[in-house]
Parts: structure tokens; sequence; C-alpha cells
């Protein structure tokens, strides 16, 4: 089962858009990176670094998921909030989760 699968449950979608979603995914990873590096995050080990990436993805993921061509946007215009909220989001947990 392919990793869209998981996020787009319900949907029977044929195989050939389910290549393109997970080649859409593919090409767009440098968007994580370049989050990561515009956050100003520090990570003190390869851990945290993975972490922010994992989140990254998730946020692409869903990005790609809700993305919507007729609104007008680029994609990677539309991704790069899209990642960006989801790493924002798992520091806020973690602050939140620190401080009990």
């Amino acid at each position: 089962r392919s990793l869209e699968s998981y996020f787009f449950v319900g949907n029977n979608h044929s195989r050939a858009y389910y290549s393109r979603v997970n080649k859409t995914i593919l090409d767009n990873i440098p968007l994580i990176h370049e989050s990561i590096k515009q956050l100003n995050l520090n990570w003190k080990n390869k851990d945290e670094w993975q972490d922010y990436y994992d989140y990254g993805l998730l946020g692409l993921i869903m990005g790609v998921k809700t993305y919507n061509k007729k609104k007008g946007f680029e994609l990677s215009t539309y991704l790069m909030p899209c990642i960006k909220n989801a790493i924002k989001k798992h520091l806020v947990i973690l602050f939140l989760s620190r401080m009990l």
C-alpha cells in the first residue's frame, strides 16, 4: 500500500492518480529543506532535525491533498506555508509538553 493511500482513504482514485500525487510529493521535497532553513531552526542532533523534516513532510502531503489549482496559486507557493505550519505546530506541541 502506498504512502498516499493512507492520507487519501475513501477515495477511489486510479493508480495513475496516485502515481502523479507521489511524483508531486517527491518533486517538492526540497521545499521541506528550504522551510527548515527559513524558519531558522537550530537542532541539537540528527533526530531533532528528522522530526522537523517528518512534520514538514506531513505538511507537504496535506498541502498536496488540499491544493486547488482553480484558486490561481502556484503549487510551491501554496505548499510552503503548509509545510511551515506543520513544523510550527510540532514546535508548539513540543514547547507545551516541556512546560508540563
